[in-house]
């Protein structure tokens, strides 16, 4: 390698050192584009909820969240769960509770849960269960998209899945509508930042690159 071509990698590499990947702070997974009061009804007595999903990019998982209408609380304390669909494993798990005890973000309370990695192309479920024996309970959304709901671009929408007479927290055993149809379980997460030998090779490889076409035309 040309004298010359060694030194511009090396500023390059050295720049790369120094500028860190972008880590971006948490977001949602779905967010509302505008305020919208519930539809579709209210959950069964013991009843499970929740929806489908594929990373487009690698995330990180850090709350598990639940849609409280009006933002006055929950009758009831709720168990929410993601989920890997294809071997049923069970990511991360959590209790969002009664009352107003979990802190309210955009219309969802959230409970925070050990980090987990999820990586792009996988599906995942998010779900909840309630056993509210009334099954009243105001923590459930149907009809989210087109009506003031969208979700982040990290995220690509698979479909509802609902289950009545469930014993507890799961993957709901029934596949219904594309996309978020049942929003009540939502998300916090963070884009993986990509690694700084990655960043390194992809800016020495670039830097040569352009080296060599500016060779070629002299």
């Amino acid at each position: 390698m040309p004298a010359s071509l060694k030194t511009v990698v090396k500023a390059c590499l050295l720049a790369v050192v120094v500028m860190a990947p972008p880590s971006g702070g948490a977001d949602t997974l779905l967010f509302y584009n505008e305020p919208m009061s519930p539809e579709g009804g209210r959950p069964l007595h013991q009843s499970l909820l929740g929806w489908t999903f594929f990373p487009t990019t690698a995330i990180t998982i850090t709350h598990l969240g639940l849609f409280d209408d009006y933002s006055d609380g929950f009758d009831i304390a709720h168990p929410i769960g993601l989920f890997r669909l294809d071997d049923g494993a069970e990511l991360a798990s959590g209790v969002v509770s009664a009352g107003l005890v979990d802190p309210l973000v955009d219309e969802f309370r959230y409970v925070d849960v050990p980090d987990v990695t999820l990586v792009s192309g996988v599906e995942y479920v998010l779900s909840y269960y309630t056993n509210d024996p009334e099954g009243i309970s105001y923590d459930y959304q149907a009809f989210p998209l087109g009506l003031g709901v969208g979700h982040d671009p990290a995220i690509a929408l698979g479909y509802s899945r609902v289950q009545s007479g469930a014993p507890g927290l799961g993957i709901p055993s029934i596949q219904t509508f594309q996309g978020a149809y049942f929003v009540g379980p939502n998300a916090l997460f963070t884009v993986v930042p990509i690694p700084g030998a990655v960043w390194m090779f992809a800016s020495a490889l670039a830097t040569i690159g352009i080296a060599r076409r500016r060779r070629s035309r002299l």
